[in-house]
């Protein structure tokens, strides 16, 4: 057990269906059926789309709980930065036990940690990010 509480806040959640419909997000949140299997969900704030920085969008996204549950099964899923990365985007991908790609309806959940890491006085991370 920690000591202290893990002090997590919800980022996005949302229900997308196999073609990348999404009859549930909360606001700002959006998900890009890419291809068969791949899916980005994009979180609000993104500057290229002239957005400015939601309170609570890290500048650190490897510090997100991303949890993903697959409404039909047995599927794996992998979550991983989209390419080139970005803070706003996160790329999921579905496959069989089989390693056979297949679209899937799904069911997401990303948290953040709200205490931000150590930094030294040139505003560096010090510890794990």
């Amino acid at each position: 057990m920690f000591s202290t509480p893990a002090d997590l806040g919800i980022v996005a959640y949302g229900m997308v269906e196999p073609n990348g419909l999404t009859p549930y997000l909360n606001s700002g949140v959006q998900v890009n059926h890419v291809s068969t299997d791949v899916y980005d969900i994009i979180l609000p704030g993104d500057p290229s789309q002239q957005e400015i920085l939601q309170e609570g969008q890290s500048q650190v996204p490897q510090r997100d709980i991303v949890i993903i549950t697959p409404y039909v099964g047995p599927l794996n899923y992998y979550v991983y930065p989209q390419s080139p990365p970005s803070k706003f985007v996160r790329r999921v991908l579905f496959f069989t036990n089989s390693n056979v790609p297949q679209d899937a309806s799904f069911a997401f959940l990303i948290l953040r940690s709200l205490i931000s890491p150590p930094q030294d006085d040139q505003g560096n991370y010090i510890a794990p990010a």
